[in-house]
């Protein structure tokens, strides 16, 4: 009986965590909302708030056209050479995305993009994963299918 008020406190936190509940629609609006935020960096021209929009870290991954890049500073560095000035950048598009809440922290977005501007037209597909970081939620993982030029 003596330990009993020390067990009860655990026990009610093993059950509280373990019943716990995601919050879909608001972790969908959130992510909904990290994904605009990335097109409307992009179309601003603002290439390192763009890039901001990403978890600054070793472990993120971005592939894109057979090309994967490993951690922030590459990718940066990538995207940086590929886009020289605001007017390569283009305008960017995305649509029909859909989200799939994972976790409270996780979740994965499907979509298609579109890149235009004076180099042409390209699009395709997109498959993202976020986390929920102290600063807001940022994309770890980028997988980029290119259909057209």
């Amino acid at each position: 009986m003596k330990r009993l008020p020390i067990i009860l406190p655990i026990l009610m936190f093993i059950v509280v965590s373990c019943g716990s509940k995601t919050d879909e629609p608001l972790v969908r609006s959130e992510v909904l909302s990290a994904l605009d935020k990335t097109v409307e960096e992009w179309n601003s021209g603002r290439l390192e708030g763009y890039l901001g929009c990403y978890d600054k870290t070793d472990s993120l991954r971005f592939l894109s056209d057979g090309t994967l890049t490993e951690g922030w500073d590459a990718f940066g560095n990538r995207l940086r050479n590929a886009y020289s000035d605001v007017r390569s950048m283009g305008v960017m598009r995305c649509f029909d995305l859909d989200v799939d809440v994972l976790s409270p922290e996780s979740a994965s977005a499907f979509g298609r993009w579109m890149l235009s501007g004076d180099t042409g037209r390209s699009w395709g597909f997109v498959t993202m994963i976020f986390r929920k970081t102290d600063n807001g939620w940022k994309i770890v993982h980028e997988h980029r299918t290119t259909i057209r030029h």
